[in-house]
């Protein structure tokens, strides 16, 4: 079982994981990982293709997220 406390510090640490570089991104689990036995880590996105989200962003969905919901207007 996970702590709120070790919870809130993964996503700390997730959201600052692309600008600590990619070394301390591979020592920390993703948000989707951390907490696989739990719950879905999901977000929701606007109307882009896949070709309009610059690669950053694209990384960040892959690896933090396992659930996608389309954002309404």
């Amino acid at each position: 079982m996970i702590t709120r406390r070790d919870f809130l510090s993964a996503v700390g640490v997730a959201l600052a994981a692309p600008a600590a570089g990619a070394h301390a991104a591979a020592a920390v689990p993703s948000l989707k990982d951390a907490c696989k036995d739990m719950f879905l880590i999901g977000t929701a996105l606007d109307f882009r293709t896949g070709a309009e989200f610059s690669a950053g962003e694209l990384d960040l969905i892959k690896t933090q997220f396992n659930v996608i919901t389309p954002r309404t207007r």
